[in-house]
C-alpha cells in the first residue's frame, strides 16, 4: 500500500458533507415537507467515523511513538477549528441581531470550542448544564478526539492486540452509555437510582457519546484489515457489525445506508477500478478541505438559509447557494489560511 492518501477517500468524505449539509439546510424546522425526506443525510457522520476508523488505523502503523501520534493529530484539527471557530463567535457576538444561537456568543464556549472537549465534561463539575457547544456540529470531534486517545494509547500498549481491547472496551461501555443516556430506561433506574444521581449519570454517559458511535470506526478499522490482507474473515466481521448497526437504530434509513457501505466496501476492497471515476481533482480538494467545511457549515449556514429565503424567497435554492458558498469558502481556508496555520504549529511542536 502506497504511503500516500488514499484517494478514494477523500472523494467519500465529499459525500459525507454532502449528506450533512442537505441534513442540517434542508431541516423540518425550514422546509418541513422535506425535513424527513432529507432527516438521512445525518448518516453522513457515522460515514466520517468510518473514514477515521480506516485512517487512524493505517496513520498509527506509520507512527514510530504515541507523542508523535498525538501531536500529529493536534497538528491536523486545531488550526481549522480556531479559524472556524472565531469566525462563528464573532459573527454571532458582534454582528447577528436574530434569535436564538446565545450558546454561539459565549466566550466560554468558544474557549471550550478549541479544547475539543465536550462543554458537559466540565458541567461535571457543578452537576447542572453550563456550557455548551460553540455549533452544534461540534459533537462529533470530541467522539473522534476520544477515539483518537483510546485507541492510540491501546495500540502503543500492544500493537497486535489494539483492536480487539477497543471491542472489549466497546462491549462494557456501549450498554451502559444506552442504558443511562436513554431515557426509555429511566423508569427502571429509577428503581435503583435517585433522580439526581440519574441526572449526574446521564451527564456522565453524554461525555461517552464514544461508544454510541464506536461501530462505525470499528468498522472503518477492519476494513483496513480486509484491504491490506482480503481475508474474507475480515469481511464477515464488517457484515456482521453492520446488521448490528441496523438492529441498533431499527428503521429503513439505516438500513438503506448500511447496504451502501457494504457495497462501497466489496468495491474499494475487491473491484477498485470500478471507483476511479471519484478520483476526479477538484472532488479531492474538496474531499481534502472538508474538515474546514463541516466546522463552519452549521449555525452559520442555516442562518444564511433562512435570510435567503426571507429576503429573497429562493425556495428549495437557498441552501444550493449557501452549499456552493461553503465548498467555496472551505477550498479558500485550506489553501490560503489552514496551511499556513499548519506550517506554523509544525514549527512550534516539532
Amino acid at each position: 500500500m502506497e504511503r500516500g492518501r488514499i484517494k478514494v477517500f477523500d472523494s467519500l468524505r465529499v459525500l459525507a458533507i454532502l449528506m450533512v449539509f442537505i441534513h442540517h439546510y434542508y431541516s423540518s424546522k425550514v422546509y418541513p415537507e422535506l425535513g424527513e425526506l432529507f432527516l438521512y443525510g445525518a448518516f453522513g457522520v457515522p460515514l466520517f467515523f468510518m473514514i477515521s476508523g480506516f485512517v487512524i488505523s493505517l496513520t498509527l502503523e506509520r507512527t514510530d511513538n504515541f507523542k508523535t501520534y498525538l501531536k500529529n493529530r493536534f497538528i491536523r484539527l486545531s488550526p481549522a477549528m480556531i479559524i472556524c471557530s472565531t469566525l462563528t463567535f464573532v459573527f454571532f457576538a458582534f454582528f447577528y441581531t436574530g434569535e436564538g444561537y446565545e450558546h454561539s456568543k459565549n466566550i466560554w464556549n468558544y474557549l471550550i470550542a478549541n479544547t475539543f472537549i465536550d462543554p458537559h465534561v466540565f458541567d461535571l463539575y457543578s452537576g447542572e448544564i453550563k456550557y455548551y457547544y460553540l455549533d452544534n456540529a461540534y459533537w462529533s470531534l470530541w467522539v473522534e478526539v476520544c477515539f483518537y486517545i483510546i485507541i492510540g494509547t491501546l495500540y502503543f500498549m500492544n500493537k497486535r492486540k489494539y483492536l480487539l481491547h477497543f471491542i472489549i472496551i466497546c462491549i462494557i461501555m456501549m450498554p451502559l452509555q444506552m442504558i443511562f443516556y436513554s431515557h426509555s430506561a429511566r423508569p427502571y433506574l429509577l428503581n435503583y437510582f435517585s433522580e439526581s444521581q440519574l441526572d449526574y449519570y446521564r451527564l456522565v454517559a453524554r461525555c461517552l457519546a464514544l461508544f454510541s458511535e464506536c461501530i462505525w470506526f470499528i468498522i472503518g478499522m477492519f476494513l483496513l484489515r480486509l484491504y491490506q490482507t482480503k481475508d474474507k474473515k475480515f469481511l464477515y466481521i464488517i457484515i456482521f457489525l453492520l446488521g448490528l448497526s441496523v438492529l441498533k437504530e431499527l428503521n429503513s434509513g439505516i438500513l438503506v445506508f448500511s447496504v451502501s457501505v457494504f457495497i462501497f466496501i466489496l468495491l474499494f476492497v475487491y473491484k477498485p477500478e470500478k471507483l476511479k471515476f471519484l478520483e476526479q481533482p477538484f472532488l479531492l480538494k474538496i474531499g481534502a478541505a472538508s474538515y474546514c467545511m463541516y466546522l463552519i457549515h452549521y449555525h452559520l449556514g442555516v442562518v444564511f438559509v433562512k435570510y435567503l429565503n426571507e429576503n429573497f424567497k429562493l425556495g428549495y435554492f437557498s441552501p444550493v447557494i449557501v452549499i456552493i458558498f461553503v465548498i467555496v469558502f472551505g477550498l479558500v481556508c485550506y489553501e490560503f489560511f489552514e496551511k499556513k496555520l499548519i506550517r506554523l504549529y509544525k514549527r512550534i511542536l516539532k
